[in-house]
């Protein structure tokens, strides 16, 4: 009690405020590292000072490129969990937290929070989607520029522990190794795991176009099919990504299946398909290791192959 009177007294003394709390609690918010803050928007422009701001750059989970549309802002309440499974969400629906202040990042990834609390470990949420990231910024000086500028502050998260990501499935091809793409962004390696475990990067094995038999993919990986014929079990999935196999297998992908593929959209789910020619030349390369696991990789094609197509496609058209 004697904390939040001192806390109070100081913030009065940094001209006028509003203080935003849960409840009647004084203004204490308790984080979700457990720690706890009194928050207060100073009006600085009754002082003729400039306003308080938390500016900074939201990165991919990597911490290297930066993001745009991600909502930036600071909750007065704890978040709500993200409902499970495919849905058909709008702009903004999921953002909780009762938000004091919010802000999008620009085409650079860059924020700017306008009158944002001053005090100490503010708390500052990053969301896009299903990605969400909650942090704390140990401490906002009021009427100051606050700049963040270390990336792995303000990168979005790379695994459960961090925070929330979306649930994706993917089905390994023999013809593109699309999960590299995911380890490239940050997802952590502990994320790829087959649909029995507690990885948010559920793997199921494609069929190999050299073999007529599936993928190597992770220990317990499902088939594709499993998932394919499975409606229930694709509205589990935030996001279905289908790697290439090299050819249709037609086989594997009746109408139903494909039926299944339009209703999954049609609830809201997110595909992304690769489609290629099974002449583009692709070789297996060796197995590599994710974690204390083994998954097999497919090299991308050679540049000097395509440069060689592109002079070929240039002597038959005669330019």
């Amino acid at each position: 009690m004697i904390h939040r009177i001192l806390l109070s007294l100081t913030l009065v003394a940094c001209g006028s405020h509003r203080t935003f709390a849960d409840g009647d609690d004084g203004g204490l918010i308790t984080n979700e590292d457990g720690s706890t803050f009194m928050g207060a928007q100073v009006d600085c422009a009754a002082q003729n000072k400039p306003p308080t701001t938390i500016r900074g750059t939201v990165f991919d989970p990597a911490g290297k490129r930066p993001i745009y549309d991600v909502v930036v802002y600071v909750p007065r309440a704890p978040l709500d969990p993200f409902p499970s499974g495919v849905t058909c969400d709008k702009c903004g629906v999921l953002t909780s937290g009762s938000p004091v202040v919010t802000t999008l990042t620009d085409a650079a990834g860059k924020f700017v929070l306008e009158n944002a609390p001053a005090g100490t470990n503010i708390p500052l949420v990053f969301q896009i989607g299903k990605w969400r990231r909650q942090v704390t910024v140990p401490n906002v000086t009021a009427c100051t520029d606050n700049a963040l500028s270390d990336p792995n502050v303000t990168r979005l998260p790379r695994n459960k522990s961090e925070g929330d990501l979306p649930k994706i499935a993917i089905t390994m091809g023999a013809a593109d190794p699309f999960e590299c793409l995911l380890r490239k962004i940050g997802i952590d390696d502990a994320e790829f795991t087959n649909d029995q475990d507690g990885g948010h990067v559920h793997v199921f094995e494609g069929e190999d176009i050299n073999t007529h038999v599936h993928t190597p993919a992770l220990p317990g990986a499902a088939p594709a099919t499993d998932l394919w014929s499975n409606l229930a079990k694709m509205k589990q999935y935030d996001v279905i990504i289908n790697a290439c196999e090299g050819k249709e297998a037609a086989d594997e992908k009746p109408p139903s299946s494909l039926q299944n593929f339009i209703d999954y959209a049609n609830a809201g789910g997110r595909t992304f398909n690769i489609i290629m020619g099974s002449s583009m030349g692709l070789r297996p390369c060796p197995q590599r290791r994710i974690g204390s696991t083994t998954i097999r990789f497919l090299p991308r094609r050679p540049r000097r192959s395509i440069r060689a197509s592109r002079r070929e496609t240039r002597s038959r058209s005669g330019s």
